[in-house]
């Protein structure tokens, strides 16, 4: 498969997820962090599932819809104070992150394990960013308010 070919099939899949379930975060600069981080990690999956068994992308988006789905609910059900809405806010990349290290985990062998080791390196570091740009966007807000 080519290059080109790759990117349209990755873009397609993104868009797929999109209109699937729709993220909302406490702001709209947060909703914009959460949705560049998943789509940041649905390439990386892209790229370490592109050589893999049939089924394994797909596999882990089911797990991806099961976390998004669970934030969602965790928002309308279980956030009454600020405690439970921090927790809320940090909720998606912690759990996503932690989901996509079991799964690189199982996923890993002889053949690739120079790819899934960097994907690792890739994905703790972009998932530390975001948590970073999260507490960022919260901070702003708070001196806005005051």
């Amino acid at each position: 498969m080519k290059k080109d070919e790759n990117c349209v099939i990755i873009n397609r899949i993104i868009n797929k997820f999109a209109t699937m379930t729709k993220i909302e975060g406490v702001s709209e600069k947060h909703t914009e962090i959460l949705t560049d981080y998943l789509t940041f990690l649905r390439k990386q999956l892209y790229t370490i599932t592109e050589y893999c068994d049939d089924g394994k992308y797909h596999d882990f988006e089911e797990v991806l819809e099961d976390i998004v789905s669970y934030y969602i609910d965790f928002k309308k059900y279980a956030v009454h104070d600020e405690q439970s809405m921090e927790e809320w806010v940090y909720m998606l990349p912690n759990l996503t992150m932690y989901s996509f290290m079991g799964f690189l985990a199982g996923i890993k062998n002889k053949r690739n394990i120079i790819v899934v080791d960097k994907i690792y390196e890739n994905v703790m570091m972009s998932t530390m960013e975001t948590i970073g740009l999260i507490s960022d966007a919260l901070q702003e807000e708070k001196e806005i308010k005051n």
